[in-house]
């Protein structure tokens, strides 16, 4: 999982180096082993220097709405007794659609509802201000474990298995970790960014082995944004280089109209590569508007 954190390095000297380690125990993808608080594994130094600030140099007064989420401490929020409310929970009856996403293996990479990805289908297309949608998480990949993580709007876990999550697992975040054989229910709400953008497993051998799709939130009612809603990434049309960020001249690798390789049949053309993607140049340049085909 994902958190926000605070430290407070207002104990420690000038001088003094604070490192975030990993105890967890991993030696091949599945899952973790255990944790070992002896033998860590240092992934970020902190170095402290000069006199602790007094005040910080960007305030933020106490009860400022954050993206539209204010305190909430009314009837019927789900707090815990004597804690204020930290953030606005999705009802139940802002739910306007389900959608359900079932991580598991095939042909020696991952799925996400029995299709690899694929860069120019569209897995979910949710509307941009229109109530919230209810995605449920499903495992089924056995002992495997897998972190979806969604791009740029955050989800609140209703429930895990049937149960309601820990308190820290019920606020916004943008990845839940489901261990072997877990559902998780999450509400989101997207508002700000229309897509296409990916949602994955955020072990990246399982997101490089295929184990992702895509979001493309449109514009909902009212909206004048300019968009071509009769042109959908439905996985055979090709995506402009303003979308993909693939320069024409990899398009060749275009075959019986698939983009890299979206069946089966294709895997012959990776034969001693492992299954992953096609040797490409990409220009983040070229991402400019939401063309959609050419």
């Amino acid at each position: 999982m994902r958190h926000d954190i605070i430290v407070d390095f207002s104990e420690y000297e000038e001088g003094d180096e604070v490192f975030l380690e990993n105890i967890l125990i991993q030696t091949d993808g599945r899952k973790g082993k255990d944790l070992d608080p002896d033998e860590p594994t240092p992934l970020l130094k902190f170095n402290v220097v000069g006199e602790a600030l007094r005040e910080p140099e960007v305030p933020c007064v106490e009860g400022t709405t954050i993206r539209g989420y204010a305190v909430d401490v009314g009837e019927g929020v789900d707090n815990e007794p004597g804690l204020p409310g930290q953030w606005a929970p999705i009802r139940e009856d802002e739910v306007v659609a389900n959608r359900r996403f079932a991580a598991d293996r095939a042909m020696g990479a991952f799925t996400i509802n029995n299709r690899f990805f694929n860069p120019r289908r569209a897995d979910a297309v949710p509307e941009l201000g229109v109530g919230a949608e209810r995605w449920l998480f499903v495992n089924k990949a056995g002992g495997w474990w897998h972190p979806m993580h969604t791009h740029l709007e955050g989800h609140q876990v209703k429930s895990v298995n049937g149960k309601l999550p820990r308190r820290e697992r019920r606020f916004n975040q943008d990845l839940t970790l489901l261990h072997g054989g877990e559902e998780a229910e999450c509400l989101v709400k997207f508002r700000t960014f229309s897509g296409p953008f990916a949602f994955h497993c955020h072990n990246v051998e399982h997101e490089d082995m295929r184990m992702m799709a895509v979001c493309d939130p449109t514009p909902g009612p009212g909206n004048t944004e300019a968009f071509d809603k009769a042109a959908p990434l439905d996985g055979e049309r090709e995506i402009d280089s303003d979308v993909s960020g693939v320069v024409p001249s990899c398009l060749d690798l275009e075959h019986d109209h698939y983009l890299y390789f979206d069946v089966a049949g294709d895997l012959d053309r990776l034969a001693g590569r492992g299954v992953g993607f096609l040797e490409c140049d990409y220009d983040m340049l070229l991402r400019g508007n939401r063309g959609r085909v050419k």
